[in-house]
């Protein structure tokens, strides 16, 4: 899960860098760049819960 994390924040850089206006947009209403670390440590906070059921 942390992989797909930093991929996808990767790919937003990317769009918010080349000044894709969609992507500003889209950053905007949904939590800014910032929401990528909230994910990061939501996940690391359940990731045994989450472990835990899978097994």
């Amino acid at each position: 899960m942390p992989d797909a994390i930093d991929r996808i924040e990767a790919a937003a850089r990317r769009s918010f860098g080349a000044m894709d206006a969609q992507a500003t947009e889209m950053l905007a209403k949904t939590g800014g760049i910032e929401k990528y670390d909230r994910r990061r440590e939501w996940w690391m906070h359940n990731y045994d819960e989450f472990a835990a059921a899978l097994r």
